[in-house]
């Protein structure tokens, strides 16, 4: 049985980071920020690994297994992008969102388990 946010925060992340993924694959903003990070040769895999790890999201409603996977991905995703964030010195604000998407995701990863 899932938590009853669970389905909500399944699709909020999974459509965050659809978003976020095409955003850092096609936008000049995002290439900017992976060039500040001193990471622009990441800025692609990291793009396109949110992408997947939002499909994998999404099909995890029908196979759990590849939605563990997805979450504890984007999960792990999040706790280097905080990671990255403390260490340019980046303020709560900025890291917010990391933080957030880290616990939602850790969060999922735990709710996937448990429907295995």
């Amino acid at each position: 049985m899932s938590p009853p946010l669970f389905p909500f925060l399944n699709v909020f992340s999974a459509l965050a980071f659809f978003l976020y993924g095409f955003g850092c694959l096609f936008t000049e903003g995002m290439k900017r920020e992976f060039e500040r990070f001193g990471l622009p040769r990441l800025r692609v895999f990291v793009g396109s690994t949110q992408i997947l790890g939002a499909g994998a999201l999404l099909a995890g409603f029908a196979f759990p297994l590849i939605g563990l996977a997805g979450a504890a991905g984007l999960a792990l995703q999040m706790l280097a992008g905080l990671g990255v964030r403390i260490r340019m010195g980046d303020g709560v604000m900025a890291s917010l969102q990391a933080g957030v998407f880290l616990l939602v995701n850790t969060g999922l990863t735990l709710a996937y388990f448990l429907r295995l």
